[in-house]
């Protein structure tokens, strides 16, 4: 269990209370993580890493100045932070929901919290390549399909693409039989 397991179920919360992405109702679950351990398993949210504090601080004060109609300079806020792999997970809930809508609104909800968390300058791409693996595979595309489908070049010197590509890695040589496995587990 990680924090962005935490932050990525505060999402899907959001979503699902919400019914739409709402910058304000997503803050306000971040916030209740950690300050009252909301959607923790122990209850209690223990000292946050550092970079994700940041994120938290970031996406309320672009949301804060936002609905007072001013507008921040998200570079002067911050030394660029650069998201860990587990990011990544906490957008995930992105393609849960809105696995049936058009690439156009995934792609805008993206947008707008990888600016909001990690700045613009932060790349969008191994985002949106993760958001719509995940789209793809709840569509239903085979694991040759999801394959096929990437739309993004490797880049070794980017953490998170490297991540991005382990992961297509073991997915591709992965040779669970997973219909097999169900079977097997509903005999036992």
């Amino acid at each position: 269990w990680s924090d962005d397991v935490s932050l990525a179920l505060c999402f899907l919360a959001s979503l699902a209370h919400h019914g739409d992405y709402s910058q304000e109702h997503l803050l306000q679950r971040y916030f209740q993580w950690w300050m009252n351990g909301y959607m923790s398993p122990t209850g209690l949210c223990f000292t946050p890493h550092i970079d994700i504090k940041k994120s938290i601080d970031l996406f309320g004060e672009t949301q804060a100045a936002q609905a007072l109609g001013f507008q921040i300079d998200i570079e002067k806020k911050l030394n660029y932070l650069s998201p860990k792999p587990t990011a990544l997970l906490r957008l995930s809930p992105i393609a849960y929901f809105y696995s049936k809508h058009s690439f156009l609104k995934r792609l805008e909800i993206i947008k707008d919290c990888v600016k909001r968390m990690f700045g613009i300058k932060t790349s969008i791409d191994v985002f949106i390549a993760y958001i719509e693996l995940l789209v793809n595979a709840l569509n239903g595309f085979s694991k040759q399909e999801l394959i096929q489908s990437i739309q993004l070049e490797q880049n070794s010197n980017d953490i998170l693409n490297k991540f991005f590509f382990h992961l297509i890695y073991l997915i591709s040589n992965d040779n669970n039989n997973i219909e097999q496995g169900i079977q097997l587990a509903l005999k036992n």
